[in-house]
């Protein structure tokens, strides 16, 4: 239950007032939800990404059309882009750019029911689900004593209310992106003064310079190859199981021959005697 694919309702012209009257009316009260939600204040987005048309008169209850909610869509989709929330390519920006390359069919004007209205949303929670930002932690036509009732018709209130939520890029207050975060880490637990791979570099370095964080031999966004000057222990030999008689001592460096310290090692092995190369 998808919607037409379609650039009008983005914001595309074919008369200034065709693409004005497509934007949402400013008012914000109680609004009817998809069942009984109430609509918390504007998110900051809105008013950046132009999706209330301002001095407008309050029309929570009048019926959605499909420009609508592809406007305000857009305007969320633009604003993770440029925040870093999501990247080029990401579902929701397939969805949104799909409907703004195919102009055949599109029915702007046409009323959009619930199902629809849930459809568009969904990949947008799924996304603040994933990066644990409140309080998108369900989604809004969850936990309802109510029946579902796709194919009524939506309205503008119940728009705004399942589109009000907060999109910032650091929902954890910690100094490093989210979308960054949960790409090197997989989780949202780490901080802008944490060093996890022993580089030296903190996190918040580590993203300044386009690095991984995860990574040792990557401190400034490209991959150090290790160079290795063996200093003492070589042609050893032990039994299997036991650790050689001498350390083996080697010095490591990168490209311009400065030392790499401190760095992760691991104990190597010596071989069994019989399995000893010449």
């Amino acid at each position: 239950m998808r919607l037409n694919a379609g650039n009008g309702g983005l914001r595309h012209r074919t008369g200034t007032s065709a693409w004005m009257d497509k934007r949402l009316v400013v008012s914000l009260g109680l609004v009817a939800g998809l069942t009984s939600l109430a609509l918390a204040a504007a998110p900051q987005w809105w008013a950046e990404r132009n999706v209330l048309k301002a001095g407008a008169v309050a029309s929570d209850y009048a019926t959605v059309n499909q420009g609508q909610l592809k406007n305000i869509a857009r305007g969320a989709r633009d604003e993770m882009l440029a925040n870093g929330t999501i990247t080029a390519g990401h579902p929701i920006d397939t969805m949104v750019e799909a409907w703004r390359q195919t102009t055949t069919g599109a029915k702007d004007y046409a009323p959009v029911n619930l199902g629809q209205l849930k459809a568009v949303a969904k990949p947008f929670y799924d996304c603040l689900i994933e990066l644990g930002q409140p309080p998108a932690n369900s989604y809004p036509w969850t936990g309802s004593s109510q029946p579902a009732n796709d194919y009524a018709a939506a309205n503008i209130g119940q728009l705004k209310a399942v589109f009000s939520f907060a999109l910032s890029n650091d929902g954890d207050a910690d100094g490093l992106l989210d979308a960054w975060e949960m790409t090197y880490f997989g989780n949202l637990l780490q901080t802008a003064a944490g060093d996890p791979d022993g580089d030296g570099l903190t996190n918040g370095q580590e993203f300044a310079n386009g690095a991984d964080p995860s990574n040792y031999f990557n401190q400034t966004g490209t991959i150090i190859v290790p160079l290795l000057e063996l200093v003492s222990g070589a042609d050893q030999s032990s039994a299997v199981g036991q650790f050689c008689p001498e350390p083996l001592i080697v010095r490591v460096k990168n490209s311009a021959l400065a030392r790499l310290w401190p760095m992760p090692l691991r104990q190597p092995r010596c071989l069994p005697a019989a399995a000893d190369s010449p």
